[in-house]
């Protein structure tokens, strides 16, 4: 009976942890410049850069500041994206429903998380799906 109780637990706890959401710590004021690499049927058909004063970094740096909370871990193989944004430190896969992002989160450690979004919210960045 106790080695039921403590798997019993430890499923418990494992729900708990996987089904609690997260925040990124991207730190923002150290974005200068970002690459935005288009795909379309896997394949690179665009890649444009924006720098400080850009209407794009200005877009992106507010939509990350937006979006701050409600980011999930993410574990396993990344799908290609229809749009890739990579800056200091940090990258953003863009897929139809979702969003991975992933940052250096101290010394070499990485973090990746994961995200439900629209992908009209990034029509500013021209993104044709």
């Amino acid at each position: 009976m106790n080695k039921f109780k403590c798997v019993l637990y430890s499923l418990v706890l494992l729900f708990c942890v996987s089904s609690c959401s997260r925040s990124h710590s991207i730190h923002l004021e150290n974005v200068s410049s970002i690459k935005v690499v288009y795909v379309s049927d896997n394949n690179q058909t665009e890649e444009k850069l924006y720098s400080e004063g850009s209407a794009e970094l200005a877009f992106l740096k507010l939509w990350l500041k937006n979006n701050t909370k409600g980011w999930q871990p993410f574990v396993g193989t990344q799908p290609v994206g229809n749009l890739y944004i990579s800056g200091n430190e940090f990258w953003l896969n863009i897929n139809k429903n979702s969003a991975i992002l992933g940052y250096k989160s101290g010394g070499n450690e990485y973090t990746e998380l994961v995200k439900d979004i629209s992908y009209s919210d990034f029509n500013a960045l021209k993104v044709k799906p």
